[in-house]
């Protein structure tokens, strides 16, 4: 068990995660985020690093290039302003690091993942119904209590972030039909190598008022505002066909963008509790 000392290094860590995927546009200057932390910023960078594996430079540069990459998927940006909203200041900087990191120019990736949608789309409108699964939805923001897993997206590892939460919150709390189970798969396996996945198992905490941020038990808030939900009845294993009809086909003719935070899902069984051919999932992609 971890000690009093290494739960709050953690705690403060993980309140820097949070601040920095809600803030990637930012400078995200050692000082401010050292003062996120509660840290001195002269031994800030050190401490990081040993609890993330990776420097705040690394850290931050990297999740700045996998958010590139969705922008060359999802919006109409130049190439020039994906680079310059990815801190870029020349776009030959810009192609040499989205080179290094993904084995191919910003262009090429671009036309790859088009092509890609658009057989998807094809594909997907064999259901003459895909247009009609998805609805557009309009939700409060919602606090809630989170573990993140960072790793393969695999079943078994994933779940001992749901057995850590439920040991901290309470499994009374989490099979109650007042809260709400919600996973948060910050990354794709196509642009992020499988031992820097995010994966954050949350449940809502407005029934828990008093419930704080403990060791690796972190809270935040996911942003209220439009949302496209579509619902995948089974397993998880599968749910790739419900991203496959919202992303590939819905979104490109629904005339959205997708907002700049990220997609969630909403269990409405979740996957201890029954078995996985009757699990209900709701996918929830937020919408500018």
């Amino acid at each position: 068990m971890a000690s009093h000392v290494e739960q709050t290094y953690q705690e403060r860590i993980l309140k820097v995660l949070v601040h920095i995927q809600n803030h990637l546009d930012d400078e995200l200057s050692l000082e401010e985020l050292a003062s996120v932390a509660y840290f001195s910023p002269f031994h800030f960078h050190r401490i990081f690093t040993a609890l993330t594996g990776e420097s705040i430079k690394s850290y931050v540069r990297r999740l700045r290039l996998e958010r590139a990459t969705r922008d060359l998927v999802f919006t109409d940006l130049s190439i020039v302003q994906v680079g310059e909203r990815a801190g870029y200041d020349t776009q030959q900087s810009f192609h040499r690091a989205f080179k290094e990191a993904f084995n191919e120019t910003p262009k090429t990736f671009r036309e790859k993942a088009t092509e890609g949608l658009s057989l998807r789309a094809k594909q997907n409108e064999l259901d003459a119904n895909a247009k009609e699964l998805v609805i557009v939805k309009t939700i409060e923001p919602i606090v809630v209590a989170f573990v993140r897993h960072v790793g393969p997206y695999d079943h078994g590892t994933i779940m001992k972030s749901w057995m850590q939460l439920v040991a901290e919150v309470g499994l009374p709390h989490i099979l109650s039909d007042k809260s709400e189970k919600i996973s948060i798969p910050y990354d794709s396996p196509e642009t992020t190598l499988a031992e820097k996945l995010r994966y954050d198992a949350c449940v809502t905490v407005d029934q828990l008022p008093n419930f704080k941020a403990k060791g690796a038990i972190g809270v935040q808030t996911i942003e209220g505002g439009k949302y496209a939900v579509i619902t995948h009845n089974g397993s998880l294993d599968t749910i790739e066909n419900a991203y496959n009809i919202l992303f590939g086909v819905w979104l490109p003719q629904s005339g959205y963008e997708p907002a700049d935070h990220p997609n969630f899902m909403l269990h409405r069984k979740i996957p201890f509790q029954i078995s996985s051919e009757d699990l209900v999932t709701d996918i929830y992609l937020p919408l500018k």
